[in-house]
């Protein structure tokens, strides 16, 4: 007779059981979707805020000049990196681009959690954002080749943002962060790959 459900007294419906799995599949696509959404946004925002530093810093001399100073950049080919060089730069970046996602974990209702977190976020952006855009307008075509790895870092800080973002006050944080934190690791790893061995070295 097939899957008959009673919904009331006299009314017998023939209804298929419910997909548990297919509701899983979708909300998994639409998660996937919100997220890229978002990566799209933070990405943007990155580049922008880059770009903005170098522009000012290239445009105004004085400013270029504290820049400089303040960076004392050598920019001269390093010796050849030990054995162990990559995986010093993947673990540093690790924890230097991917501690947002770990704010998520710690969200709440209150307004002053999310005030603390919009504010520790500001300030890392603006120490690892705005100090490379700044080295780029003060130093300008002659740092480019010490930053092959720049567009991964960026598309690194970019994703750990956009997973915070995601995930903050879900039911279940951990399990939205999971996509963000893998491909994090993978691109933080092809990233320091770069910085070891495609950066000038004497």
């Amino acid at each position: 007779m097939g899957d008959l459900r009673v919904e009331s007294p006299g009314l017998v419906t023939n209804r298929p059981p419910l997909d548990t799995d297919g509701q899983t599949t979708v909300a998994g696509a639409e998660s996937s979707r919100g997220l890229a959404a978002i990566l799209a946004r933070t990405s943007l925002g990155v580049w922008t805020l880059t770009a903005a530093a170098a522009l000012i810093t290239a445009a105004l001399p004085a400013v270029g000049e504290l820049a400089r100073h303040a960076l004392h950049l050598a920019l001269v080919p390093a010796s050849a990196p030990p054995a162990t060089r990559m995986l010093d730069v993947a673990l540093t970046n690790g924890f230097a681009a991917g501690w947002p996602l770990l704010l998520a974990l710690l969200d709440g209702p209150h307004r002053a959690i999310r005030a603390v977190h919009g504010a520790l976020i500001a300030a890392w952006l603006a120490v690892n954002v705005i100090s490379v855009g700044a080295a780029i307008g003060s130093y300008g075509t002659r740092i480019l080749p010490y930053l092959p790895h720049l567009p991964l870092e960026w598309t690194a800080v970019a994703l750990s943002l956009a997973g915070y973002l995601h995930a903050r006050g879900r039911q279940e944080p951990g399990r939205a962060l999971l996509i963000p934190a893998l491909a994090l690791t993978v691109i933080l790893i092809a990233a320091a790959a770069l910085e070891t061995y495609a950066t000038p070295h004497a």
